[in-house]
């Protein structure tokens, strides 16, 4: 029995952030607009149509120049002081990437003068992501250099055991080729043995870190004993059942259709980097009986080396028949805990298939099922880490905490009595959420308050919140309006959960109420996926006809096709729907859906390209679950949105490529984040101090891709006016 939950964005990690393979500037897409591109090409005004078009293919400066016909009409007068502004913006924008670029470079110099590759690495990913022409840069003789440097450090630090270090490297390396999708292969390899020691003996990677970055001059701070995971609570309730499930039902129905030699061989591979990681003997005592070890080790070399023969077959019977022999093996030399055996040869099964196929160990379910239901039981608060503090990034609505008063920037100090300091964030959350109705006592540090204060608390069911608005309204509620005057919206959807559609059809209603929606700003950016039903209703709001998306398997048969229904779509007003590479799986069905009926102008950078089907299979009768890769999407356009592995399209394509580096996005993402903070009716500013508001973002200039969003908008607005006038 399988559950297909259709959850196409969980696991994706975006590293998005530090993807910087981004050029400078806004970027026009290719189609040439003929003659009518410069004002002193213009010899009559242009059409409303071509305005349109102007803004549509990015040339904000040319529907500048071509609106001074139409100024006195007052809002195409508004329009030109705001398309000035912008661009006195751009130009700004544009002399601080070149002074960035500079920079970058720069300091990479000095870093490689210094020795200090990995941190001239950093550099060089920051100079491509700011540069005009990034691979020209790479063919640089110092860059090419570095480069070829940096790869054999890489390759001499596995050798040595180095694994730090060469995850260090080969993440540097993959993040340079993120495009190319070179380097994943060693950068995987590298952490696995990183994620070993993570698990199993933490304290010695923390030590190890520690000591690394003593030994290169980096600034050490001292810490407080810190807390770990217990890697028992890992394993437990792990048993032989899940291992031989998960191999059958990855043979059976992965959309790679692998073989169970190929399988066992994942499993053994991930055993031997077990017994290869020395450090773990802290942790499991029989690893340092040398002997043993190497018993083990050559046992499991042999049994790589037949798996590796192509002329080596195996069934489902004999596939469990060597993983009984492996557990065997283990009892007779090492003795590590069976469930470990069982854990790690189950996580090679799963290694094998692809990024988002895995088992949800036991300790994992209840964050499974709280993502898939979009609720869960806690007091109702965001919160972060900054420097070993525990700090509230804002109350949520209608929530314990938002009742009993906790504030933004109130720092948690004790839950239940029990210090704060030493948690990870996993750990706080675990704390601090559990059964409805159950009481929690947070006890927190205020800035102005001279004494903490205790707030006692019952857990309740908390909804999360996946529909944003503009700006957040004192006391709850969002104003939907960017635009006001032109009756422009803008919505962000965070992920998709069943509540996504009602939600945004209420954001919808709100835009309209005192009059017809001028325009539409859909914000997918960094939106991981969610719930394929959710998607699929949000679609159907904006197209009124036709296929929205449909699956295939491994061989290209088709299957699981979903359509659109006119019963429930939204008049027919102008889109604009923002992605960007952290818009994955359900954001892309839906972007991919809109672009291809024409119903929606798709602004930002290319999409993740996450476009596989995950089904849940119950492992033990539901005490754990396989999340496997079984389709692929496909959207309305013929093409599969996943990026399969050597492909060189993928994701959705924007119609207009606006890129922004790190920094940009850092910078809008501060503001908004700041922007969202849940204010209190009552709430007073310091003194000396004023609220962030949303507006700045635009004021500032901090989000290109929004601002060419929104000028698109208001060029098509006032074209719509101006058709009107003439008829």
């Amino acid at each position: 029995m399988r559950r297909n939950v259709n959850r196409p964005g969980s696991g994706v990690v975006p590293a998005w952030l530090a993807v910087t393979v981004m050029a400078v500037g806004l970027l026009v897409a290719a189609a040439s607009l003929g003659p009518i591109s410069a004002r002193a090409q213009i010899a009559e005004p242009v059409t409303p149509d071509e305005l349109t078009q102007l803004a549509r293919h990015g040339r904000f400066d040319a529907v500048l120049d071509a609106l001074e016909p139409y100024r006195q009409n007052s809002d195409a007068s508004e329009l030109i002081e705001e398309l000035r502004s912008r661009r006195a913006l751009e130009q700004k924008r544009q002399e601080a990437r070149g002074e960035q670029l500079e920079t970058a470079l720069e300091s990479m110099r000095e870093q490689i003068d210094e020795g200090r590759l990995d941190k001239a690495m950093v550099s060089l990913i920051e100079a491509h992501g700011l540069s005009e022409r990034p691979e020209r840069l790479l063919q640089e003789p110092e860059v090419a250099d570095l480069i070829d440097e940096v790869k054999a450090k890489s390759a001499a630090a596995m050798e040595e055991h180095d694994y730090l270090e060469a995850l260090n490297l080969y993440h540097r390396l993959k993040l340079l080729y993120e495009d190319q999708g070179y380097y994943k292969k060693e950068s995987k390899a590298a952490g696995g043995h990183v994620r070993l020691l993570q698990l199993y003996v933490p304290e010695t990677l923390h030590e190890m870190t520690r000591a690394r970055a003593i030994e290169r001059g980096d600034d050490v701070e001292d810490r407080e004993e810190l807390e770990y995971d217990d890697w028992r609570d890992r394993i437990e309730d792990i048993d032989l059942a899940m291992l031989r499930q998960t191999l059958r039902q990855a043979s059976v129905d992965h959309v790679g259709a692998l073989g169970y030699r190929d399988l066992m061989h994942e499993a053994v591979v991930g055993m031997r980097r077990m017994l290869a990681t020395e450090a773990l003997s802290a942790t499991f005592k029989g690893m340092a009986n040398q002997d043993a070890r190497e018993r083990y080790l050559d046992y499991l070399a042999d049994l790589e080396s037949s798996l590796e023969r192509a002329s080596y077959s195996m069934d489902f019977v004999e596939a469990i028949s060597l993983a009984d022999r492996i557990v065997g093996m283990n009892d007779q030399t090492v003795r590590l805990p069976r469930q470990v055996v069982l854990y790690e040869l189950t996580e090679g099964i799963t290694g094998r298939l692809d990024d988002y196929s895995s088992v949800i160990w036991p300790v994992d379910v209840p964050a499974l099922m709280r993502s898939t239901q979009g609720t869960f039981s806690g007091v109702g608060i965001q919160i972060s880490r900054q420097e070993r503090e525990l700090v509230v990034v804002s109350p949520l609505e209608n929530t314990p905490a938002q009742a009993a008063g906790i504030k933004a920037g109130d720092r948690i100090t004790r839950v239940n009595g029990k210090p704060t300091s030493t948690w990870s964030l996993t750990r706080a959350v675990d704390e601090i959420t559990g059964p409805e109705g159950s009481p929690v006592e947070l006890t927190v540090e205020r800035e102005g308050k001279t004494e903490p204060m205790n707030f006692a608390l019952r857990r309740a069911r908390i909804e999360i919140d996946s529909v944003r608005g503009w700006d957040h309204l004192p006391g709850g509620g969002w104003n939907y309006l960017i635009d006001p005057e032109r009756r422009i919206g803008y919505v962000r959807i965070s992920q998709f959960i069943p509540r996504t559609a009602a939600d945004l059809d209420a954001a919808v209603q709100q835009i309209s109420e005192n009059g017809p929606v001028g325009g539409l700003i859909l914000d997918l950016r960094f939106n991981p996926g969610g719930l394929l039903t959710s998607a699929i209703e949000v679609s159907d709001r904006f197209i009124d006809e036709g296929k929205i998306v449909w699956t295939v398997d491994g061989k290209g048969t088709k299957s699981g096709e979903a359509s659109a229904k006119r019963r429930r779509t939204y008049d027919d007003f102008p889109v604009v729907v923002l992605v960007n590479q952290g818009s994955a799986s359900a954001s892309e069905i839906v972007s991919g859906a809109l672009q291809a009926y024409g119903r929606a102008m798709v602004v930002g950078v290319r999409s993740f390209g996450k476009g596989s089907v995950q089904d849940l299979f119950p492992l033990s009768r539901g005490k754990a679950f396989l999340k496997l890769t079984t389709q692929y999407y496909v959207i309305p356009s013929g093409r599969i949105i996943h990026r399969l592995p050597e492909a060189v399209t993928w994701g959705i394509e924007p119609d207009l490529e606006v890129k922004m580096t790190d920094g940009e996005v850092s910078a809008a993402l501060l503001r908004r984040q700041a922007a969202d903070v849940l204010r209190s009716t009552e709430y007073q500013a310091p003194e000396g101090e004023e609220p962030v508001m949303a507006s700045e973002i635009l004021e500032e200039g901090l989000d290109p891709q929004l601002e060419a969003a929104l000028f698109w908008l208001k060029t098509q607005n006032l074209a719509d006016q101006l058709t009107m006038a003439r008829q």
